[in-house]
Order: structure tokens, then C-alpha cells, then sequence
């Protein structure tokens, strides 16, 4: 074990004084954080703004990651606002995310690259469309919005692949198109009668899928893509993988926007960019069932 011969720099000690800290109250509410150049560098929230702002006093460059080190180097000014519960403080921490898209924060400060989908299907073919605009084309459904559009291209590129595979059940995966194998995968995708094979039928499906309503979408295809007894390990391993992406998405995706439009008496209405880190504050997650 090796011992510290010199205390660790203790930046808030040194520009904040005992008083400071005692007169911030311990009740729920969001913190924000100005350097220098009275920029807004970070925004938090706590049940417990005292005891939570407090414990930047004590940062510590062995044990705290690198991030909250220079966080704390910077911060020049403190400030808090008390909310009258914890709900409330998500909420304003939320809205001074959106407003100010501060420095040090990552989550929830840009709902402008949240994504949706859109789905047109006729005799000729689907067209399947990832777009961070909620307007439709015409003869479009489109449906979100879904949190984090990295996310979400992950998720297309899943979804397209599945299908190119489902509509060719002998194909081997070296065939796969170099587009759809690419982290960035197009932003819009048409199964034509030459592309689409397993298309007649499916729409419905991939309907009920994006409204959250049912997955029977990805039951059917899990059948179609694994039941090849021949199947490469590979292969078998590429389909796991996307279809568990799908059905991870749809259980953070659709099936909770479906939850969000019935809590909040929305309709059929899309989810609104700005509104959609709210609402996830508004109606949490329901925790899981257990057995007793």
C-alpha cells in the first residue's frame, strides 16, 4: 500500500467556505455549476442538494474519474434552486439541460437528435426510412420519437438486415449488402419486389411493432432466421444479436411511447422531441414483477 505524502488538491475547499456549504439546504432540487466566464458548465439534481453538492469538496484524483476532476477545476460558482420534490427536480434539471446543453452534461441535453421511423408499404414495395424530423412522407407512417439517434441507427441497421435475410433464407452472409453491414446504415432502405421476397405480409407486423402493441414481428422473425439447422455459427450469431437489439428497442421504444400516449391521453399523437425525457420522469419504468 502506498501512502499519500501530500494532501490532493481540494479546489472547492479552497474557493467555497464552511458557510457556503451549511447554507445550502437539504431538501430536493437542481445545482448549476458557472466557470469563469459565468458559462453554465454543469447542471444536476439531488434529493439532497446539500449533501450532494457538498461532496464535490472532497473530489479525489486516484479514486474519481477524469471528467469530475476538471469539472471541479472549473467551477467558479454555485448555485441551487429548490424544488418540492424529487419528480420536480428531474424535471427542471431537464429543462435547463435542453436550455443551456451544459459543458460537463451528456444526457438529455439534445432531444433535437432523438429519431423516428418511417414505414411506407403498397403492392411494389416497403420503404423503410430513419429521420430525425417527425414529418411523414406521402403515403408514410411514421412513428417516435425514440430516444438517441446513435441508438436508433443501430436499430435500423438490425432491423434491415433481418429483413435482406428473412426474404432470403439460403443466403450466406457474405451476400449481405455492404451497406447494411456498415455502422452508418442509409438513411432510407426499399424492399422492391427483387429485394423484398418476405415483404408480403410482414407490414401489418412491423406496424403493430413500431406501435408498441404487440412483437409478434420479432417472433416471426426469430422462426424464419433461426431455424436453419445448417446455420454458420457466425451467421447464428449475427441474427441473435440484431434480433436482440430489436427486442430490447421495442421494449424501450415502442411498447413505452404506446405507455406514454395512454398515460397522457395523447392519441396516436407522436411523442414530442422535448417532451419525451419527461414524460420518461412523469411514467417511469414499472418495476419488473418478481416471484414470490
Amino acid at each position: 500500500m502506498q501512502l499519500q505524502l501530500f494532501e490532493p488538491p481540494r479546489p472547492l475547499k479552497e474557493r467555497f467556505d464552511a458557510s457556503f456549504f451549511r447554507g445550502i439546504p437539504k431538501e430536493p432540487g437542481v445545482y448549476i455549476m458557472r466557470d469563469s466566464r459565468d458559462r453554465i458548465i454543469y447542471v444536476g439534481k439531488s434529493i439532497n442538494l446539500r449533501q450532494r453538492v457538498g461532496s464535490y469538496r472532497y473530489v479525489n484524483p486516484d479514486r474519481d474519474s477524469r471528467k469530475t476532476v476538471r469539472l471541479v477545476a472549473e467551477i467558479r460558482r454555485i448555485a441551487w434552486e429548490v424544488c418540492e420534490n424529487n419528480a420536480q427536480a428531474r424535471l427542471r434539471e431537464n429543462e435547463l439541460l435542453r436550455e443551456h446543453k451544459p459543458r460537463w452534461n451528456v444526457m438529455n441535453t439534445r432531444p433535437e437528435h432523438y429519431a423516428f421511423f418511417g414505414v411506407r408499404s403498397d403492392s411494389d414495395a416497403l420503404n423503410l426510412r430513419l429521420t430525425k424530423e417527425p414529418a411523414a412522407l406521402p403515403g408514410e407512417r411514421v412513428f417516435g420519437a425514440f430516444k438517441g439517434i446513435g441508438r436508433a441507427r443501430e436499430v435500423f441497421r438490425s432491423l434491415l438486415r433481418c429483413f435482406w435475410f428473412a426474404g432470403r433464407p439460403d443466403a450466406d452472409v457474405h451476400a449481405l449488402p455492404l451497406e447494411l453491414n456498415r455502422k452508418l446504415p442509409p438513411a432510407t432502405y426499399v424492399f422492391d419486389r427483387e429485394k423484398r421476397g418476405m415483404v408480403t405480409g410482414v407490414a401489418p407486423m412491423l406496424l403493430d411493432f413500431f406501435e408498441g402493441r404487440e412483437p409478434r414481428l420479432l417472433e416471426w422473425l426469430a422462426a424464419g432466421l433461426l431455424e436453419r439447422l445448417d446455420l454458420p455459427l457466425f451467421q447464428r450469431t449475427l441474427f441473435e444479436t440484431d434480433l436482440d437489439v430489436l427486442t430490447r428497442f421495442y421494449s424501450f421504444g415502442p411498447r413505452r411511447n404506446r405507455r406514454f400516449r395512454s398515460r397522457f391521453a395523447l392519441g396516436e399523437a407522436l411523442i414530442e422531441k422535448e417532451r419525451l425525457d419527461d414524460y420518461l420522469v412523469l411514467s417511469p419504468e414499472p418495476a419488473p414483477e418478481t416471484d414470490e
